[in-house]
């Protein structure tokens, strides 16, 4: 009978008791504003993962081999740090040989890119964004 009493009551806790829940709840900025906030911009193609050292540890970071770019110049392949939280607004699943379209920040000096509430995708899916980048000068960095 106890035992019935306390479960009764620890469901009727549960159910009063408000449950904190975290979620991502933002809006990609407009192309055009990403555009001039990014350092840099790319299309590049996944290749694999490379190590970098963050904050005194190593990490496997995404590297991309650079097709094209506006802005400031990047290495043709190099490590890229990405933002990118699951289940929040937009998930980048990195395939490798697949091509992307990036925004690049910076943060504490290193370059990133932040996917969540933003305009990097997947090339196919970046029309919207290669709409915008026609009319602006690029570098073309490799030539398929």
């Amino acid at each position: 009978m106890r035992l019935l009493i306390l479960v009764a009551l620890f469901t009727s806790l549960l159910a009063f008791t408000a449950l904190s829940a975290y979620s991502c709840d933002c809006r990609a900025p407009s192309v055009q504003q990403e555009f001039e906030n990014a350092r840099t911009v790319f299309i590049g193609e996944f290749i694999g993962y490379g190590k970098e050292r963050i904050y005194g540890r190593h990490y496997s970071v995404p590297r991309f081999r650079v097709d094209k770019l506006w802005k400031a110049e990047i290495p043709p392949e190099f490590n890229l740090q990405i933002w990118d939280v699951p289940g929040c607004s937009k998930d980048l699943s990195l395939v490798k040989g697949t091509k992307y379209l990036i925004y690049v920040t910076t943060y504490k000096d290193s370059l990133i890119a932040i996917v969540d509430c933003g305009n990097s995708n997947e090339l196919k899916h970046a029309s919207e964004s290669l709409q915008f980048l026609e009319g602006i000068e690029s570098t073309t960095v490799r030539k398929d």
